[in-house]
């Protein structure tokens, strides 16, 4: 688990479309879990709350920072419904 890691998949969650519906369609926390890992994305709920802030500041225009935002409320939505946003 890495606080690189979870930048990366912010990152990549702006721009992969294909990426975000394949974790969207799992079925529980276990896929999405399974999913993180072969894509090579290992990180916990407190790395990925400091990746987000880190990502955020990078951005250089609002709408940058606005995909980013929406990343995290997607990701929040989905610990919350699936519990895949795992405690530390």
């Amino acid at each position: 688990m890495t606080l690189d890691a979870a930048q990366s998949f912010i990152q990549r969650a702006v721009s992969d479309y294909d990426m975000v519906d394949r974790i969207q369609s799992a079925a529980d926390d276990e896929q999405i879990r399974q999913i993180l890992v072969e894509l090579g994305f290992e990180f916990n709920h407190e790395e990925f709350e400091k990746a987000y802030y880190n990502v955020l500041t990078w951005c250089q225009t609002e709408g940058q920072a606005d995909h980013v935002k929406e990343i995290k409320l997607w990701w929040d939505c989905m610990g919350y419904f699936f519990g895949a946003v795992e405690k530390s």
